[in-house]
């Protein structure tokens, strides 16, 4: 008897992508996905068909004699000190020569979870594909992988993220310099290796750096990049626009979601969602998030440039600038202050300093003290949290 396929409603798949990357405790989780349990669909039921089959993915053996694995660890001076990683190359009648052919080499970057075996499944795929791959585990400092996504990535939140960014450079250049490697090599990743792929985009080499400060750099080798209106017509130099690129290592689509994967691609290219500048040499300035642009009065207000500013003030520590609703303005710009511990700080002297920092439409129009903001566990600000949190504030 062929077993009936259950539709799991949306809302709990997206409760369960929070609750994956730490943003709902396991408690919460597994109380709130219970609402969704109607028409005989049960809340284990649930949990049990949202919950990663690994073997169930699997498509290439760890046995298979058509490649060769081993899991290396490797020395990141500028890192964590070190890395350990899956790595694997195709067992073919080229590679086993006398001098063996040379191969592109693909880095492979897991979620915010660990090298789990759905990484490493998709490794021993590139193997098959003629690369040498490598995947990276974040977690080799603090015991590696659990075998279980929620404690991943639990454990995925006490690592250092700048020492981990060196160390998946060391990676890449240990993958570069490998004896089988032609010298070629690329990134695919999923969600936070996502993140980590698309530096690849643009890089601002050491020479620039002074030379053009507050800039991410000018598109890399195999990578074209735009900075384009609604239209998708070029801006003007120095005008702010969507950065888009076009390139023959981004990815095909998002899985399962046609819709999605149209609004990213239109009109041919990668629409990554920043909005920034180009200046003369093709050199880009990222300028805000797109879905963070705040519109007020008719105007355009970067959330990231109000920030800025108030980063100018010492009794500062954190601060997330959102657009709330507004019955006046539409959207009002809100700062939402963290003070530095044992500093007073009122909202007078936050508003005092943005009107002579900023131009008057910029500056916000009221200002709320937190203790803290909420983050996931990559340590990203979690923005739509406090729009939610502070939508009623001008009712």
């Amino acid at each position: 008897m062929k077993e009936e396929k259950i539709k799991i409603p949306a809302e709990a798949v997206e409760l369960y992508s929070r609750y994956i990357h730490g943003e709902v405790s396991r408690r919460d989780f597994l109380e709130k996905v219970s609402r969704y349990a109607v028409a005989g669909l049960t809340a284990a039921a649930i949990v049990d068909r949202l919950m990663p089959n690994y073997a169930l993915g699997q498509q290439v053996r760890k046995d298979d004699e058509r490649i060769k694995a081993s899991y290396e660890t490797l020395p990141s001076p500028n890192g964590n000190g070190y890395i350990r990683g899956y790595f694997v190359r195709p067992f073919s009648q080229a590679t086993r020569a006398a001098a063996p052919t040379k191969l592109p080499a693909v880095l492979v970057v897991h979620e915010n979870r660990g090298l789990n075996p759905h990484t490493e499944d998709v490794a021993r795929r590139f193997a098959l594909e003629n690369f040498i791959a490598f995947a990276p585990d974040a977690l080799t400092t603090v015991g590696g992988y659990p075998n279980d996504d929620y404690n991943g990535g639990q454990l995925f939140n006490r690592i250092d993220k700048p020492k981990l960014t060196q160390d998946f450079i060391a990676c890449a250049q240990w993958l570069k310099s490998h004896a089988l490697s032609n010298g070629k090599v690329c990134v695919t990743g999923f969600c936070f290796g996502g993140g980590v792929s698309n530096t690849l985009a643009t890089m601002l080499g050491p020479e620039d750096q002074l030379r053009k400060p507050g800039s991410c750099g000018r598109a890399v080798l195999n990578v074209e990049t735009r900075v384009v209106d609604d239209q998708m017509n070029d801006v003007a130099l120095g005008e702010v626009g969507e950065i888009v690129h076009r390139s023959p290592h981004l990815m095909l689509g998002y899985f399962h979601d046609d819709e999605r994967t149209r609004a990213a691609f239109e009109g041919g290219w990668f629409h990554s969602g920043d909005l920034g500048t180009i200046d003369d040499e093709g050199y880009i300035s990222v300028v805000d998030r797109k879905k963070d642009m705040i519109k007020t009065g008719g105007e355009n207000v970067a959330s990231r440039e109000v920030e800025e500013a108030i980063y100018r003030m010492p009794q500062v520590s954190e601060v997330a600038v959102i657009g709330v609703s507004h019955p006046k303005w539409v959207e009002a710009v809100v700062a939402v202050v963290v003070p530095k511990a044992g500093q007073d700080l009122s909202a007078e002297e936050v508003l005092a300093h943005c009107a002579k920092q900023l131009a008057g439409f910029k500056a916000p129009k009221q200002v709320v003290f937190v203790e803290t903001l909420p983050k996931n566990p990559s340590g990203k600000l979690l923005k739509r949290e406090l729009r939610t949190s502070f939508a009623d504030l001008f009712s």
